[in-house]
């Protein structure tokens, strides 16, 4: 409506004609395909391959809790089933991450080497499935560190070693503010900063393998997520798979956004990428499958 507001501004009427209201509605649309059409159009073609589809993949799961949320049982039985190589899990405290690792028997909690405080609301933690582990993945390292620095909000690491791509991946679970003031969208504009600054510092370390995967809290069309791209190069897993809205799951369909994402470099290729069904969460999970480029 902002749009449509300005494109009368711009007709020059205070009591805007039917003409005008199509023109402006039609100004309307083209910004909004502008900014949501790229979800649509993929990277590379998307059509089943045998050559793409025998090769080695690796899979990325993401979830962001709800702090509500005192049964897991809905989100064990969705990643047994789905059994990703790897799961990323937002928003966890201690008291949760215990009954989440009780439930999630081919899974491994991977702990940071460092002293730990998952009390906070806003925690990350890593699993790595049994079955990947079977496969070559080889977890190296793994810290907690804040993304912009000094930020109360814990981001956790994560360094593995894939023996089927002879790689070592850097990971990362990324958490932004919800920007619904003005303060806080001060702080998340600096968290995007911050993100990119990480990134372009594992460049100069020549880390080439990267996945980020987080809540995002705003929409791939946005400017700071496209900003994000732009500066760092990497690949929105969604591109190419149309609207895949995650949040609010306990709201129809078509009020939904999508804010969870999970980003890959270059030298990754997304195979595959999927939104989970609800699993008790505000958050829907997502999935995405990746492979050498």
């Amino acid at each position: 409506m902002v749009c449509v507001g300005l494109s009368l501004v711009a007709l020059g009427s205070r009591t805007p004609s039917k003409k005008q209201w199509v023109i402006s509605g039609f100004i309307f649309l083209l910004v909004n395909t502008y900014l949501v059409f790229p979800s649509i159009f993929p990277y590379a073609k998307l059509l089943p391959n045998p050559q793409i589809y025998n090769t080695e993949k690796i899979s990325i799961a993401h979830l962001t809790l709800d702090h509500k949320l005192t049964n897991f049982d809905r989100i064990s039985q969705y990643l047994e089933t789905e059994n990703p190589d790897i799961v990323s899990i937002l928003e966890v405290p201690l008291d949760k991450l215990i009954e989440i690792e009780k439930r999630l028997t081919s899974f491994r909690l991977v702990s940071p080497n460092i002293s730990l405080n998952l009390t906070s609301a806003a925690s990350s933690a890593w699993f790595v499935s049994e079955a990947a582990q079977k496969r070559g993945l080889k977890v190296r390292d793994s810290k907690l560190i804040s993304i912009p620095q000094n930020s109360p909000i814990p981001m956790m690491e994560l360094d593995v070693f894939f023996e089927p791509f002879n790689e070592e991946i850097k990971l990362l679970s990324f958490q932004t503010r919800r920007p619904t003031s003005a303060v806080r969208v001060a702080l998340f504009q600096r968290e995007f900063s911050g993100l990119i600054d990480w990134y372009q510092s594992q460049a100069i370390s020549n880390v080439e393998s990267i996945i980020v995967a987080g809540d995002f809290n705003t929409a791939p069309w946005s400017s700071p997520f496209r900003k994000l791209l732009r500066l760092t190069d990497m690949r929105n897993t969604n591109q190419g798979y149309g609207m895949q809205s995650t949040w609010n799951s306990h709201s129809p369909i078509f009020l939904r956004m999508p804010i969870d994402h999970i980003l890959c470099s270059r030298k990754f290729k997304v195979a595959y990428r999927k939104v989970g069904g609800d699993v008790g969460s505000d958050h829907l999970p997502v999935v995405a499958t990746l492979r050498q480029a």
